[in-house]
């Protein structure tokens, strides 16, 4: 009988314990029961979620940095390749619309792809000399162009870095 008894605390526990969710800082997270989003963002902190049929998709807040080398072309034609450091983060209220637009793959649809635009056609813009000479305001000018592309969907740019210009 004793046996019987622990046996059903424990299963009663475990039961309660895989229907919570736990949301780290940093992170924030939305309700997906049967394939519909619930309403409502859930904030950091523990949350209940439903045993069966409910999925917790998460969301990192904090700063992504994203580095790689690119290539592209000055005005003269001559084939840059240089390191390009961005930080990013998305904003906490935009993670319903962008689960619902690029569910969790935003990184390579939306932002890679609009930083090599960006940088493609600020290259252009600009002498090979210039590169090099104006580097703060380039990186400026590709931050603007990045904050007006991706900011409508919500996230926030928050630094463009180009290192190592290799002409």
């Amino acid at each position: 009988m004793k046996k019987l008894t622990f046996i059903c605390m424990v299963a009663v526990v475990a039961i309660l314990f895989s229907s919570c969710a736990i949301i780290r800082p940093g992170e924030v997270a939305l309700k997906v029961k049967y394939g519909k989003i619930q309403p409502g963002i859930l904030n950091p902190g523990l949350h209940g979620r439903g045993i069966i049929g409910t999925k917790i998709k998460r969301f990192d807040t904090r700063v992504i940095e994203y580095s790689n080398n690119l290539g592209f072309h000055s005005r003269e034609g001559i084939e840059v390749i240089s390191e390009i450091t961005l930080l990013y983060h998305l904003i906490p209220d935009s993670v319903q619309s962008i689960y619902q637009k690029f569910d969790g793959y935003y990184q390579s649809t939306l932002i890679i792809n609009n930083l090599i635009t960006a940088l493609r056609q600020e290259g252009l813009n600009h002498n090979a000399v210039e590169l090099i000479t104006q580097r703060v305001e380039i990186e400026q000018s590709i931050k603007d162009e990045l904050t007006e592309t991706v900011g409508k969907y919500g996230f926030s740019i928050d630094l463009v870095l180009i290192k190592d210009i290799d002409l």
